[in-house]
C-alpha cells in the first residue's frame, strides 16, 4: 500500500519554510545592523556566563516546563486557527469566497514569518559571541522537534482552509447553514492535527526545560577546559 501525500503538501511545505526561515533571516540581518562590532567572549566573561547559567537558568528552565507547552501550544494553534477567521466574512459576502481563501492563505504565510522573526531574536548575538558548542545546544536539542511543529501547524493550516474552501462551496446556497455549523466543521477538521502538534511540542518543551540546560552547562564546561 502506497501512502499518498495530500494534494499540494509540497507547495505549502516551500512556502512554509521559505517564509519561516525568511523570518529568521530578517532578524539576523537586524542583529547584525544593531550589533556591528560583536567578538566572542573572553574567558573572564565565559565564566562569568556560566556562572549565571548554573546558579540561575537552570534553576528557572526546571519549572517553566508547562509554560512552554501552553505558551507554544498557543502558537501553533494561532497558526492554524486565526487564518480560518476570515470565513465570518464570508458568511456575509458569498460571493468573495475565491478571494477570502486567497488571503487566508496569505495570512499563514505572515504568521510564519512573524514567527522565524520572533523565534530566533538572539539568534546572531550568541553565534558571534559564544563558542560553537555551546551555541549549538542552546538551540537544537529543543529546537528540531519544535520548529518541525510549527512547521507542521503551518502546512495543516493550508490543508484546513482547503477543506474548509470546499465546505462553503458546497453550502453556498444552503439557506439552513448556521453559524455554528461553520465553527463545528473547523473543529472537527483541525482537533486531531492539533493534538498530534501539542504532543510533539510537549517533547520539545520537556527537552528544552531539563535536558537543554544540562547539555549547554557541559557545553559551557568544555569551552572553559579547553580555553
Amino acid at each position: 500500500m502506497t501512502l499518498k501525500l495530500p494534494p499540494h503538501f509540497f507547495r505549502y511545505l516551500g512556502l512554509v519554510l521559505l517564509f519561516f526561515f525568511l523570518g529568521i533571516g530578517v532578524i539576523v540581518l537586524q542583529g547584525m545592523a544593531a550589533y556591528p562590532g560583536l567578538v566572542p567572549l573572553n574567558a573572564t566573561e565565559l565564566q562569568a556566563r556560566y556562572s549565571y547559567h548554573v546558579a540561575y537558568v537552570i534553576p528557572f528552565m526546571d519549572s517553566v516546563f508547562l509554560r512552554l507547552v501552553f505558551l507554544n501550544g498557543g502558537v501553533a494553534l494561532f497558526v492554524v486557527v486565526v487564518p480560518q477567521f476570515w470565513a465570518w466574512v464570508w458568511w456575509f459576502r458569498r460571493d468573495i469566497l475565491e478571494p477570502l481563501l486567497v488571503i487566508m492563505k496569505g495570512t499563514v504565510i505572515l504568521l510564519m514569518l512573524a514567527l522565524g522573526h520572533n523565534s530566533f531574536l538572539r539568534l546572531y548575538i550568541s553565534y558571534k559571541t559564544l563558542p560553537p558548542g555551546i551555541f549549538a545546544t542552546m538551540y537544537l536539542p529543543h529546537g528540531i522537534p519544535e520548529i518541525l511543529a510549527f512547521v507542521a501547524a503551518g502546512i495543516f493550516s493550508f490543508f484546513c482552509i482547503d477543506s474548509l474552501g470546499d465546505f462553503l462551496r458546497r453550502n453556498a446556497d444552503n439557506p439552513g447553514l448556521h453559524p455554528g455549523d461553520i465553527g463545528l466543521f473547523i473543529f472537527n477538521r483541525i482537533w486531531r492535527g492539533v493534538l498530534i502538534i501539542l504532543a510533539v511540542l510537549v517533547i520539545a518543551a520537556f527537552i528544552e526545560s531539563r535536558v537543554t540546560p544540562l547539555m549547554v552547562k557541559m557545553a559551557y564546561e568544555a569551552a572553559l577546559s579547553a580555553g
